[in-house]
């Protein structure tokens, strides 16, 4: 620390040769790696009323494995690489002892790169690619109005965007925006009770309103107990929406669920989607996955 700046840095290196189970067998159950990563932050009070932080995380990652492939003679090799990264500033001001206004924001970009060639001919068999970015902002205030009494009101914007070669289309995006409030009450030391609702207005699926109750009571000091109601959703991540991946060589397909009503039976199935049915059509002993359960998204949990 020096002054009104601060500073930290961490960097960090993690490999392994990998291992497998299965010894008979060339494909490591899991592949070797080698991994760097490096998070600088950085601190500074510009005033006595004025607060700044960014942070700084990058991940490279490599990733090799051996692999066959139908109907191809000889091995291949997997080279798989990671390049993850994201940048987080916020500034917090202060105009009272009681009232503040945060502002904070993130970016971030995730990128894969798979390449088989095969260990005879050095020849490129397969490539594949998968870039995602995310961009967020949100202000927040909090206000003590008394001294059993806050407020915190905020809100935000957030855009995604992926492009991958197993995205239906190709490229896909979804858009975000929330607002979301919290009233804390704590008449006594032995109560308090919180009253906190959201509401989130994505671009890809139907806009979801989030209350939550939750108390605290402590009859002693050695004895808490806490209770809430509320409702909440899980947002569908891109892949769960948009995925577009057939398997020729095993037989399998895997689609997102752009379609709710497309249902997935156990050797033939009835497709809303014309893109779908055809490929049922005409394929008779095509069997389909579909991604029916929603998982951590770009929304994340609310």
């Amino acid at each position: 620390m020096l002054g009104d700046l601060g500073a930290s840095l961490y960097i960090q290196r993690s490999s392994s040769d990998g291992f497998n189970h299965t010894p008979e067998n060339p494909t490591l159950s899991a592949p070797s790696f080698v991994n760097y990563g490096i998070n600088p932050k950085l601190t500074y009070q510009v005033s006595p009323t004025l607060d700044f932080n960014v942070s700084l995380r990058i991940s490279l990652e490599t990733q090799k494995n051996k692999t066959v492939i139908t109907d191809m003679p000889g091995l291949f090799t997997d080279n798989f690489t990671i390049t993850d990264w994201s940048v987080n500033p916020a500034a917090t001001y202060h105009f009272s002892p009681l009232v503040r206004l945060s502002m904070r924001g993130y970016y971030a970009e995730y990128g894969t790169e798979s390449k088989i060639v095969s260990d005879i001919t050095h020849i490129q068999a397969e490539r594949t690619t998968f870039d995602q970015r995310m961009m967020r902002g949100e202000l927040e205030s909090n206000a003590t109005i008394s001294a059993s009494y806050i407020v915190t009101a905020g809100g935000g914007y957030s855009l995604e965007k992926v492009q991958a070669d197993r995205v239906s289309g190709g490229i896909q995006k979804a858009t975000t925006w929330y607002a979301y409030a919290q009233n804390e009450w704590i008449p006594a030391s032995l109560f308090d009770l919180i009253v906190s609702y959201r509401f989130d207005s994505p671009s890809n699926y139907a806009p979801r309103f989030s209350p939550k109750i939750s108390a605290l009571v402590k009859p002693t000091d050695w004895i808490s107990i806490r209770g809430s109601v509320g409702s909440g959703f899980k947002a569908p991540s891109f892949q769960q929406l948009y995925m577009d991946f057939t398997n020729a060589q095993v037989g399998y397909s895997v689609f997102g669920t752009t379609s709710i009503k497309a249902i997935a039976c156990n050797s033939r199935c009835t497709w809303t989607d014309p893109k779908l049915h055809n490929r049922s059509e005409h394929d008779p002993g095509h069997k389909a996955r579909i991604f029916s359960g929603l998982q951590s998204g770009s929304g994340g949990n609310h």
